[in-house]
């Protein structure tokens, strides 16, 4: 699983975020230290999220982003409403 992060230098190191994850962010001394460290606070951000969920009926879907469109079985079309591959509804 990837994760797009923001990192922000500073004369005290690096702060490192992840947009796709409220709240979740890290720091290191160096560029290193934070991705390592991001991609910890990342695995726990999403272990609490599961420890949330329990009992509940839950899905994984899995998400390719193409330029500016992004493919989840989804396609856009020119006006901008999506359309349902086989087997979806349709969202217009």
């Amino acid at each position: 699983m990837k994760f797009k992060v923001v990192l922000v230098r500073s004369d005290e190191g690096v702060s490192v975020s992840c947009p796709g994850l409220p709240g979740c962010w890290s720091q290191g001394e160096t560029e290193q230290e934070a991705l390592a460290n991001i991609a910890e606070a990342v695995r726990e951000y999403l272990a609490a999220i599961d420890d949330t969920l329990p009992g509940r009926d839950v899905r994984e879907v899995e998400v390719a982003v193409q330029g500016a469109a992004i493919a989840a079985g989804l396609s856009t079309s020119a006006r901008g409403s999506f359309l349902a591959t086989p087997g979806m509804a349709a969202h217009t």
